[in-house]
């Protein structure tokens, strides 16, 4: 299933993972929870991504694991990079070294990342989805 194409119930006939099969690498987007971030989960780079934003408030949250090409793993991990050399690695669960910059720095990440444009997935393939 391509995630362009998905709706939220369509969970329910993908393959749920385990969340303990897998490791959370970091988060990109947060919000009273992770949002979105990258998982390895056997050996492979995967994009997590909330099925249903709608339901933010709700205790456990739904995610897509959506497989990313080599380019747009290269970009995700270039803007992981950027942000944790300006702005800290409170939101990486890797073994790097842990540092939070001074606020004069976040900007040389938050002002290229204003000008991102946003990564298009919809044609990206589900593989499956975890509860957290």
């Amino acid at each position: 299933m391509l995630l362009g194409q998905a709706k939220p119930d369509d969970y329910k006939v993908l393959k749920q993972i385990c969340i303990d099969e897998s490791q959370i690498l970091w988060i990109n987007d947060y919000y009273d929870g992770p949002l979105q971030g990258i998982v390895e989960l056997n050996g492979k780079r995967l994009l997590f991504d909330m099925i249903d934003r709608d339901l933010l408030g709700q205790k456990h949250r739904r995610f897509w694991l959506i497989n990313l090409n080599r380019k747009q793993l290269a970009e995700e991990q270039k803007w992981h990079e950027l942000f944790c050399k300006n702005v800290g690695t409170h939101l990486d669960y890797t073994d790097r070294e842990r540092h939070t910059a001074l606020t004069s720095e976040c900007h040389k990440f938050y002002d290229p990342y204003k000008e991102r444009k946003e990564p298009d997935y919809s044609q990206n393939e589900i593989v499956g989805w975890f509860l957290m």
